[in-house]
């Protein structure tokens, strides 16, 4: 009888334990709205029982500390933190504008970008950097001769507000992606500091996750200058289709002869993409990681290093993902060029490879290009869903409904591609209610699909001993039950009598 009243009591205890969740907070505190603003900081989560703001105290130099303790039904979960700024002592000195500018009346700020814990165990730690003030994103230009195509090439760099707020070292994984833009120009003023702007205001109200945008400018080369655009391809275009095509490529295959008449002549500097693309990681990322906060680790695999193109903009991005996979792991394919040489881009696709992180991949074309492009980019999605990404996760497809292959449609489509490519993931309460949403595929549904994402369940003793004691319990109940039923109708029998 000890013995089970023992264990009884252990695993109340158990049932009983707290989680402990520690936030550590990087953030200045000298020189920054800390000292200067008198700003107080706390945080916050999203679960719906410990969502109060708890204090954040100094732990060394800029460097804050809190300690929650939260109840045990969220082992599991993974909720979304937020810091605060709070001004008990509102300072109106210049020199505080300046650093956070637009101090609200009621005296609080909150950070921008909310930042996601993973599942939680019984004992957690978290590190943040957030930033609370500065809202305008700011720019920077690169210059450099590329060797592979023998052009002179500049290089438009838009950064994050975070930066000029919070410019502490942090290890690499929490960086910001790069995303090269190709043939910007082609589209749209790549100088055009309001698109990145647009964007960035996505990212302080904290609809979507922080990062740089690189413009790639050719010398000389402007949006009407379609027989000097670079493609960036191995292969200039080639007179026929030297080999057979695959059943399912041979759309493509059949209209190349007329298709050709669209790359031939200029100069389109063939022949250098696979340099190129290493040149933009081993000469360019430096300089742009330069303008970012140190890293603590030399991680590289952890760097998140992206492409983003049109037309023959969305071929240049595919072929810096699946010639260099090692190199660059997210690309936006926008109606991608996968029609050239008589299809050959599609072959690369056995060049995709990866071990444990796979590539985050976004492909759309619009309801009102023709029908060789949205033919080929539904191919091209399936077959990388056939090649193991996951949809909704690693993968996303959109066909924008009365799109066409011309500036303000292609930033309407750009719009949707960051808010699924960098979405913060909602707050989960526990495994039960964490679900992704699979966007619009065509031969499936026409509304978002909502798919349950399978995790492993943990069977503690708090839940074991309920269980046990709800069957108990019931048991004990029901036979109890059954015969205060019986007596019942034996006293309603005799006074029937």
């Amino acid at each position: 009888m000890r013995a089970s009243q023992q264990l009884l009591w252990t695993t109340l205890l158990s049932c009983a334990h707290a989680l402990d969740l520690t936030i550590f907070v990087h953030y200045p505190s000298h020189n920054s709205a800390v000292d200067i603003c008198g700003l107080v900081l706390s945080v916050t989560t999203s679960l719906e029982t410990d969502s109060k703001p708890v204090l954040l105290q100094p732990f060394g130099d800029n460097i804050y500390r809190a300690d929650l303790n939260l109840d045990d039904r969220y082992l599991s979960a993974e909720p979304l933190l937020a810091v605060l700024g709070n001004t008990p002592k509102r300072s109106s000195s210049e020199q505080c504008e300046k650093l956070c500018p637009h101090l609200s009346p009621n005296q609080l700020a909150e950070l921008g970008v909310r930042s996601r814990v993973p599942p939680m165990s019984h004992s957690n730690e978290v590190h943040l950097w957030p930033f609370l003030c500065q809202q305008d994103p700011s720019s920077a230009d690169l210059r450099t001769y590329s060797a592979a195509i023998g052009q002179d090439m500049a290089f438009t760099v838009h950064l994050p507000a975070s930066f000029s707020e919070n410019f502490l070292p942090r290890p690499t994984d929490r960086l910001p992606a790069v995303l090269f833009k190709f043939n910007s120009e082609w589209f749209w003023d790549y100088r055009n500091q309001r698109d990145y702007e647009y964007l960035h205001n996505s990212m302080v109200v904290g609809e979507i996750k922080e990062f740089v945008l690189v413009e790639i400018e050719e010398k000389g080369v402007v949006w009407q200058n379609w027989s000097n655009q670079p493609i960036f391809d191995d292969q200039g275009p080639q007179d026929n289709c030297t080999s057979k095509c695959p059943e399912d490529l041979e759309f493509i295959c059949q209209t190349w002869p007329h298709t050709r008449n669209l790359y031939a002549g200029g100069n389109h500097s063939w022949g250098g993409a696979s340099l190129f693309f290493d040149e933009l990681y081993d000469h360019v990322l430096p300089q742009i990681l330069a303008l970012m906060p140190r890293r603590l680790d030399e991680d590289d695999a952890s760097l998140t290093v992206g492409t983003w193109g049109y037309c023959i903009g969305g071929l240049a991005s595919w072929n810096a993902l699946v010639s260099k996979p090692n190199r660059f792991n997210l690309a936006y394919l926008g109606s991608p060029a996968m029609d050239y040489n008589c299809a050959e881009p599609f072959k690369r696709l056995e060049n995709l490879s990866w071990v444990g992180r796979p590539p985050t991949i976004y492909l759309d074309t619009g309801s009102m290009e023709d029908d060789m492009m949205r033919r080929q980019v539904r191919l091209l999605y399936e077959k990388l869903v056939l090649k193991g990404l996951v949809p909704g996760r690693d993968i996303f497809f959109s066909e924008s409904q009365f799109g066409t292959h011309e500036e303000k449609m292609l930033w309407r489509r750009a719009q949707v591609a960051m808010k699924s490519l960098f979405a913060i993931p909602g707050p989960s309460q526990g495994p039960a209610s964490d679900r992704v949403a699979v966007p619009q595929v065509f031969g499936l549904s026409a509304e978002p699909t909502l798919v349950q994402e399978a995790r492993p369940q943990i069977l503690t003793w708090s839940s074991a001993l309920i269980a046990v004691l709800c069957l108990a319990g019931a048991f004990v109940v029901g036979h109890w039950s059954g015969k205060v039923q019986a007596r019942g109708r034996e006293g309603y029998n005799w006074l029937a009598k």
